[in-house]
């Protein structure tokens, strides 16, 4: 699999909200990964150690020698840093939001037509009108939260949704005006129209 396979089946992985890979030449990916508190964070290495070495001839091997897997999250990722072994996976887990993260979606309908509006946590909001087409309230969702992170509007978007292991999520897929495609996922709690934010401030997160 390519490091954007693997990156876009861990964020597909339920708590996991965004994640980033880092391939290196002969051996496994580097994977840091955003958590939404919703799993436990040792679940979460371990399924997403399964998606990185599937495909690795010497996984059986490397499976073997990894150390930590029974420990506490605490104890496992100082080990795992330390591995010298180049086959090692390396799984960086990070718990919580950096600041300014995306909390409230408001949808508003006037005279002059329907508004989104994204908020995030710090008190700060963007706007954007909500389009013709079916797609119309989707791109609305990704421009609001996009130039609430400080982004231009995306130049295109799309959100799927599917079951994962009973579990609804929310994936989307987003062309940014640089030309720059990004992914984000979100597990439904909520309204979909949130969910969609969420997954497109999870995509965001992989932008510099």
């Amino acid at each position: 699999m390519t490091a954007e396979d693997i990156r876009r089946e861990v964020c597909s992985l339920p708590g996991v909200a965004s994640a980033e890979v880092t391939s290196r030449e002969g051996a496994p990916p580097f994977i840091r990964v955003w958590t939404d508190g919703t799993r436990p964070d040792v679940e979460i290495q371990k399924a997403v150690e399964r998606i990185a070495l599937s495909d690795d001839p010497r996984s059986e091997d490397t499976t073997r020698r990894r150390t930590g897997l029974g420990r506490t999250l605490e104890d496992t990722m100082p080990a795992a840093l330390a591995e010298p072994s180049p086959s090692h996976l390396v799984v960086d887990i990070d718990v919580g939001r950096p600041s300014g993260y995306f909390t409230k979606l408001v949808i508003e309908e006037t005279a002059d037509g329907v508004e989104v509006r994204a908020l995030d946590d710090a008190g700060r909001e963007a706007g954007a009108a909500v389009g013709q087409g079916a797609d119309g309230l989707v791109r609305a969702v990704a421009t609001a939260v996009a130039l609430l992170r400080g982004f231009p509007p995306p130049h295109a978007v799309t959100a799927n949704t599917r079951d994962v292991d009973g579990t609804t999520v929310v994936t989307v897929l987003i062309e940014m005006s640089s030309g720059t495609t990004i992914a984000g996922a979100a597990i439904v709690d909520g309204g979909l129209p949130f969910t969609v934010g969420r997954a497109v401030d999870n995509a965001l997160n992989s932008l510099p």
